[in-house]
Parts: C-alpha cells; structure tokens; sequence
C-alpha cells in the first residue's frame, strides 16, 4: 500500500475508500452487532486539481495555461478569472507588462483575487510575432515564451481559441481586461479596467466581483493549503492511518469562517469519513466492555489518541476513565 502512495505523490483526485481495518480488528468478537458502516456519510466529492495545478509563488505573475482548470480553481476559490487580452509588439501593451506586471502590489491583488489567463493576438499589419525561448539543457530551462516565460507559447496559443470573439480585443482599447466568473459570464467589463489602469483601478474591480460572489474566498496559498490538506486527509483514510488526518482538519477549521462554501463542503465530508471509522472502532469497544473490558479500555484509548478534535475521541475517553474506576 504504501509504494502505491509513493507512485501517486499526493493525488487530489483520489476518492476516499473504506479503508481496511487491521488483521486483528478485522475479526470482531464473536456475538458482537456489526459495526456502523463509513458508507452511511456521503462519498467525498471530486476534486480535481491538485498542488502541482498551482504555481509556487508570485513572483512573476503565474498565468494559467488551461481554461478547464483556471474555471474550476475560479469555482473553488470564489474568485474570479482576470482575462488579460494583448496583442503582439503592441507599445502599450508592451509597456503594460514592463511596468504593471512588475509591480508588487499589483500582483499581490492578482494572486489573492483572480484567477489570472492571458491571450496574446498576433501582431498588425507587417509585425513579426515574437518567438519562444528554445531550452537551455546546460542551464536546465525549459522552453519558454519570451512575452509570458511562464507559459509555453503553445499555450497561451491554445487559450486564444477557447476565447469568444467578442473577447478578443474587439474593443480595440488594449490591453483589454475583464473579471469572469468561473461559467466565463462577465462580472467586471473593459470600461471599468481601461488600458491605462493601475493596481487601485483591478483592486475596486475585484471589490465589484465580489458583489457578485460574495465576500468569502480563498488566496491562491490558502487554497494550495486546502489542496494539501485533503489530500492528507485521503491518504491517511486510504492507509487507516487518522491521527494525521484528524490533525488537519481541526487546522483546516480554523478557516472555515472565511473558506467559500465549496472548500468548506469538502472538509465537512472528509470529517464524516473520519468520525465514520471513529465511531466504528467505538462500536467494537461496547461491543465488548461488559466481557473484555481490558480490551475495550485498548480500543477507547485508541480512538482518543488518534481521533483527536472528533466528538468520538472525547465519548471514547469518558468510557475509557469509567472502565478504569471500575
């Protein structure tokens, strides 16, 4: 089991199993009732990105190479996606990048509020379109675009015709920008992001999505805690293994009141996948508390130790001193 988990680093998209019970606690007492079974609370959802979906940092601004995944990271965060549409050997446009993009503030605003995707049109008239930067094997780089490096050229290719037509700077003011939500509607139009912005002009826009939205949402590196949170938490269910998961989830709690409504559904099923199994082990030491009450002080002491922060592990440790004071 555990080279399986190797092969598969952290995989969100894992489904939580009902993971085996040891050999030992897979043979209940004879004459005990069935334990609860972890399929009575509902299957945790799908998620489907994972960490590596995430860029590391912000420093540049990390642009996202595939519109399916920039919509379900919009869904997910609550935020919305920031289309950035420029054309090639543009001076303002070029200009734009040199200043707006380096600034810190300004991509800090990206980094928290939007989900950032970038087209870049092909140049006018008799303009030459900029080129890739090859591979330096010696260096280590991969290959890279010499406009976005953190995109392939290819990429930023494959976007432009997943954008509609009216997007693609038909309002001739460029860079042309525009907040969407993660159904690729409108919220925030080019009038209210104009060429000349700076960061006050995207940090009102973001401000007017949120109407929309709504004020709960999660930053790009609360959302990659999230992710690995999760994933965790999975793994551990697959392997049995709950104090680590418990452990996580009362971390992930402490930001539920500002987490939107998606993140937070995924927790609340992976904690009624955990207090599932809890409850099952506690099941077993009733089972046997009147006629192995030793056994049942074992099985209690395991539930508080690795279910902590669960209701089970606070019942499993009253039964636990009251066994003891018999």
């Amino acid at each position: 089991m555990t080279s399986k988990v190797r092969a598969h680093p952290i995989l969100v998209i894992l489904c939580l199993l009902g993971g085996a019970i040891s050999a030992q606690e897979d043979h209940p007492t004879p004459g005990a009732p069935p334990p609860p079974t972890p399929g009575e609370t509902e299957a945790l959802p799908l998620l489907p990105l994972t960490i590596h979906d995430l860029p590391r940092d912000r420093d540049p601004i990390y642009w996202r190479s595939d519109w399916q995944k920039a919509s379900i990271e919009a869904k997910e965060r609550n935020v919305p996606i920031y289309l950035v549409v420029m054309r090639d050997g543009d001076a303002l446009c070029d200009m734009t990048r040199e200043s707006l993009w380096t600034n810190r503030e300004y991509r800090g605003v990206v980094d928290d509020e939007c989900v950032p995707v970038i087209v870049i049109l092909p140049p006018d008239g008799d303009g030459r379109p900029h080129s890739e930067i090859p591979a330096d094997p010696e260096g280590g780089s991969s290959p890279r675009c010499s406009v976005v490096p953190t995109l392939r050229c290819a990429q930023h290719d494959d976007l432009t015709g997943r954008i509609p037509l009216e997007w693609r700077g038909a309002t001739g003011m460029l860079p042309e920008r525009r907040l969407l939500d993660a159904e690729g509607s409108e919220l925030v139009g080019p009038e209210a992001l104009p060429p000349g912005m700076g960061t006050p002009h995207l940090t009102i826009a973001a401000r007017k999505a949120r109407e929309s939205l709504g004020e709960r949402r999660a930053t790009r590196i609360q959302y990659r805690f999230a992710l690995v949170r999760l994933a965790r938490i999975r793994e551990g269910l697959e392997l049995s293994e709950y104090q680590g998961p418990s452990l996580d989830l009362n971390s992930a709690k402490r930001d539920f009141d500002s987490l939107p409504a998606t993140l937070v559904a995924h927790f609340a099923h992976a904690e009624g996948e955990l207090r599932a199994r809890a409850l099952k082990y506690l099941s077993r030491g009733d089972a046997i508390a009147e006629t192995e009450p030793a056994a049942a002080r074992r099985i209690y002491k395991r539930v508080y130790d690795e279910f902590p922060g669960m209701p089970e592990a606070l019942e499993a440790l009253g039964k636990y001193q009251k066994i003891g004071k018999q």
